[in-house]
């Protein structure tokens, strides 16, 4: 026999020593540790949540894109340092319809949806 037959031949023979062994993985065994990967919801995601959040709190939307724009700002807003309770007045001042609760029912849910990392609570969910 040749040696290069009889490389392959070990190699081969190796191989399927090896393969039962990779079969016979306990799978209900300790992985160890691993990281589970959670994909970030898009943003079509993130708008009918935020639009189902505001309808959980009694806001009735009327122009979906204008509200979605405003909850950017919003966290934008709060990103540079304003409160809560200036752009709860500043709400109620653009929009005669805005109670302070329905107010505060859009910055909290604002802060849930598009900006958790600045909500005092960390987020609504």
């Amino acid at each position: 026999m040749s040696r290069r037959l009889v490389a392959l031949v070990a190699l081969v023979a190796g191989v399927q020593f090896l393969t039962p062994a990779l079969a016979a993985a306990d799978p209900s065994g300790d992985p160890g540790d691993v990281q589970t990967l959670t994909p970030h919801p898009s943003q079509v995601d993130l708008d009918e949540r935020f639009l189902h959040d505001l309808g959980l709190g009694g806001i009735r939307v009327t122009n979906v894109k204008e509200v979605i724009g405003d909850a950017h700002q919003i966290c934008a807003t709060l990103k540079a340092g304003e409160t809560e309770q200036q752009i709860i007045k500043l709400a109620i001042s653009q929009n005669a319809t805005l109670t302070e609760a329905n107010a505060q029912t859009l910055i909290e849910s604002v802060e849930g949806v598009y900006c958790p990392q600045l909500s005092p609570s960390g987020s609504l969910a």
